[in-house]
């Protein structure tokens, strides 16, 4: 998915979590630039692209910090929603460290970058009104 993609997503996301959950607003915008620290970090750690450490081994990690402090939910919350965004396409991502889940979406295809985002404000608004 596209950066974009992910930053809105990940807003209507948490927005829609932070109904039931409490989240700080430090936690919100934690989750927000966790949505695309995935990528960035294998572009500036040189990594290769949803590899099976980055993309994979770092959410339970992030996730002790949620136990640890719950106003660290943002961590977690960015970074989970980021792989589940990146599950759907056609490139996947490592469960594990040789099985991969793949979608049928293509990440860099706008329509599909449309209607994925079009689905988590249609839920966003959804949660707002009821």
């Amino acid at each position: 998915m596209k950066w974009i993609t992910h930053l809105v997503c990940a807003f209507c996301f948490v927005y829609i979590i932070s109904l039931f959950i409490p989240i700080s607003y430090a936690g919100f915008m934690l989750a927000l630039i966790c949505s695309v620290a995935p990528d960035y970090l294998e572009i500036v750690l040189r990594i290769k692209h949803r590899g099976v450490y980055l993309h994979n081994w770092m959410i339970p990690i992030l996730t002790i910090l949620l136990i640890v402090n719950p106003t660290l939910a943002g961590f977690p919350l960015g970074y989970g929603h980021h792989l589940a965004l990146d599950s759907i396409t056609k490139n996947g991502v490592y469960i594990g460290s040789k099985k991969k889940i793949r979608g049928h979406l293509y990440a860099l295809n706008p329509v599909h970058n449309a209607a994925i985002i079009l689905l988590h404000c249609v839920a966003l608004m959804f949660f707002l009104a009821s």
